[in-house]
């Protein structure tokens, strides 16, 4: 099927939907850190290219080009800002093409909706998808289940739930996944300024631990203590 918006994700620095492991992502901190300590920052010049986000490759390039923390600050809360703004448009539009009718958005209506919340012309790939998805759900599914990534939200869609009920409960979940994005940016935002910093690698887990569910919380020590 076409892209779809893939709520199991965040939205990247770059305007795609990048699946990422928070896990990985805070053991992968973990590890820059130890290396950073031992080795000193340039060392993670070979290999941080790894990390699954634009938007982390993006803050630790910024600390190995040397610039300082407020400016990294700064810089940060400017492209996060226009994440967000991204993201409450992509929850809207999404809500109306789920419940205001997906097959009436032509793709000049789909493109004016997009200009109306701020949104680049690099998001119509994967709302157009999503318009197919909303128009016609069991043509656009695979067998015996949802698309990748939707399969929260179009169990709601499915649900013996009244249309009201439904928009409810679509919009708590694009909501749940605005805060999911936006505490990876968090997570990641904080992760490398104390690689900047130079944090003991015990310090940093225990700061990235406070941005996280105990079940993230326990799969990291699990890994670290199998890692031992």
């Amino acid at each position: 099927m076409e892209t779809i918006v893939d709520f199991s994700g965040v939205l990247d620095k770059d305007g795609r939907f990048v699946s990422v492991d928070v896990p990985t992502t805070i053991l992968d901190l973990i590890a820059y850190s130890e290396k950073a300590r031992r080795q000193g920052l340039l060392s993670l010049e070979d290999g941080f290219g790894a990390l699954p986000t634009e938007y982390a490759r993006w803050l630790l390039r910024l600390v190995l080009d040397g610039v300082d923390p407020g400016a990294l600050l700064e810089n940060e809360a400017n492209v996060r800002k226009r994440l967000l703004s991204a993201l409450r448009g992509v929850h809207e539009t999404v809500l109306a093409l789920a419940f205001d009718g997906a097959a009436g958005y032509t793709d000049d209506l789909l493109e004016l909706h997009m200009k109306a919340k701020g949104l680049p012309p690099s998001f119509h790939p994967a709302l157009a998808g999503m318009r197919g998805y909303f128009a016609d759900p069991r043509g656009h599914a695979p067998a015996g289940g949802f698309p990748k990534g939707l399969e929260p939200f179009a169990a709601v869609l499915e649900a013996g739930l009244n249309a009201a009920d439904k928009r409810t409960l679509a919009a708590e979940l694009l909501g749940s996944w605005r805060s999911r994005c936006e505490t990876y940016y968090e997570l990641v935002t904080h992760g490398v300024m104390g690689i900047q910093s130079g944090d003991a690698p015990f310090l940093l887990t225990e700061r990235l631990f406070a941005y996280v569910d105990v079940d993230v919380v326990d799969a990291v020590r699990a890994r670290l203590e199998a890692n031992d």
